[in-house]
């Protein structure tokens, strides 16, 4: 189940920027270690990292190389009208 909304995450994470995309990886990989320290200090149940890690990391990179192409607004394309004269 983790894996499975890190990886919906990680989808959300094409959205970002480049930079908005490794601060969105590094906070989502200290909130799942966090969690996990989290979870293992209360019940003694160990969630590893990892599956987190092996979504997050290769998503991370690929937002960072490759970063999303805004789209024009239709406004913004269509050319100026002239002035009356």
């Amino acid at each position: 189940m983790v894996a499975g909304v890190t990886a919906l995450l990680a989808l959300w994470q094409a959205r970002q920027g480049r930079l908005g995309s490794l601060v969105f990886g590094f906070a989502i990989v200290v909130l799942c270690v966090g969690a996990g320290i989290l979870v293992f200090q209360t019940s003694s149940i160990w969630c590893s990292p990892l599956p987190v890690l092996a979504v997050v990391a290769p998503s991370t990179l690929w937002c960072f190389l490759w970063p999303h192409r805004k789209t024009a607004r239709r406004a913004e394309i269509q050319p100026a009208e002239p002035e009356p004269a």
